[in-house]
């Protein structure tokens, strides 16, 4: 059976195009204009959290930001597509 977090995993792939950065292992999505990250955060019943944060470096291949009560590290964003998720049904 899976976990919670993995069925928000499918959730989220499930509404999110293709492309769209994510962080490994967790049901959130973001993006970012390189000053803050706007993150959503999906659950496994089809809810969605939407958190903004400023980005702060770690080092020169990761970028950090604080949401939801944990600090979240990803690769050094470059170009990629907003986010867009269907807010219907």
């Amino acid at each position: 059976m899976k976990s919670e977090k993995d069925l928000a995993i499918l959730v989220m792939r499930a509404n999110v195009p293709a492309g769209v950065l994510t962080v490994e292992g967790e049901p959130i999505a973001y993006h970012t204009d390189g000053a803050a990250v706007v993150a959503y955060k999906f659950t496994s019943r089809g809810g969605l959290r939407c958190a903004t944060a400023p980005v702060t470096p770690v080092d020169a291949h990761r970028v950090a930001f604080r949401a939801w009560d944990k600090e979240w590290v990803v690769p050094t964003p470059g170009v990629s597509p907003r986010v867009s998720v269907p807010l219907t049904g």
